[in-house]
């Protein structure tokens, strides 16, 4: 079996994409600490920090295995989640926008750099959202806890055209570049809120995590082999 890492494989949508790909790869789990018992092989490091890049380098130049992709889910906490526009501070906001696209940004170098001197044909996937390319629906968060902060849509915008940036770079390079884009997941919201999105759907429904397996798949196999430098959505109609 061909070996790929996920990172970020302790969450919602790394447990389940380790879950429906175990059978055809051998999976490298990437996170901060290890949550479940989906994987045998883990490697713990906060890709945030240089010491984290720096553990990921090593462990790449000193591993026999050969890893052909990396599935890119990391999410790091953001301590303005709650502010909206008008209360939060700018330098904040610079800070948590930095710390994650920070995370996308070294994980592709160390990639394109690993992949390049190990003579691999590469993939990325990156996992940003819709909200990279669409303002929200800002309506179905009213009456909640919830909103959707600014610099969650910059940074995912920054993703995506930065991930075509890369593919563009590399593309005689045999590695591909790609972002998958998600719309709501279930993780147990607030009902009036999952109500009012649900309108917006074909199934009047959130996506479940193992919804994004089959697309996964795909952008893994030899099928999408002429795909690189896209932003692939997959919101259940939402965005319409």
């Amino acid at each position: 079996m061909k070996n790929i890492i996920i990172i970020g494989s302790e969450g919602l949508i790394g447990t389940a994409l380790i879950k429906g790909l175990c059978k055809y790869y051998n999976i490298l789990a990437i996170d901060k600490r290890k949550n479940s018992k989906n994987s045998k092989n883990f490697l713990s490091c906060d890709l945030s920090t240089m010491s984290g890049i720096k553990i990921l380098k090593n462990y790449l130049m000193l591993s026999k295995k050969r890893y052909f992709a990396v599935i890119n889910l990391a999410y790091p906490a953001v301590r303005g989640k709650k502010k909206n526009f008008f209360t939060i501070d700018p330098f904040e906001i610079s800070e948590e926008i930095s710390e994650h696209f920070g995370v996308y940004f070294s994980t592709m170098q160390t990639l394109v750099n690993y992949f390049i001197n190990k003579k691999i044909k590469g993939n990325i996937i990156n996992f940003t959202s819709i909200y990279g390319e669409f303002i929200p629906r800002f309506e179905i968060y009213d009456k909640t806890s919830m909103n959707m902060p600014i610099q969650y849509l910059i940074t995912k915008n920054n993703i995506i055209n930065t991930s075509k940036y890369v593919a563009k770079i590399n593309l005689k390079k045999n590695i591909r570049v790609n972002c998958i884009s998600p719309g709501g997941i279930i993780d147990n919201q607030n009902k009036n809120f999952v109500k009012k999105y649900s309108r917006f759907t074909q199934t009047n429904s959130l996506l479940k995590a193992k919804n994004l397996i089959g697309l996964v798949e795909f952008i893994l196999s030899n099928k999408s082999s002429n795909i690189t430098g896209q932003n692939l959505i997959i919101d259940d109609g939402f965005t319409l």
